[in-house]
């Protein structure tokens, strides 16, 4: 990716409550992303960490499927 792409998408940060639950966030505004159910962080020796998260198709903080031809759609 050029940096030109890069500079349209957002960084996220995995924060921990002080509960201990793990949830993503968006870096720049600290708001936690609606809909998530469940983040799992899967640790493995020698292998890149992978972050999996389950998030709710339903509600208001529903997602959006953008499919990059100016049509999104909501689930």
């Amino acid at each position: 990716m050029m940096d030109s792409e890069l500079s349209r998408f957002r960084r996220l940060v995995l924060r921990r409550s002080q509960d201990g639950q793990v949830a993503l966030h968006d870096a720049e505004t600290g708001e936690m992303l609606e809909s998530q159910a469940h983040v799992e962080l899967i640790q493995e020796p020698f292998e890149v960490t992978k972050v999996v998260v389950t998030f709710l198709a339903a509600g208001n903080g529903g997602i959006t499927l953008d499919l990059n031809d100016g049509n999104a759609d909501e689930f």
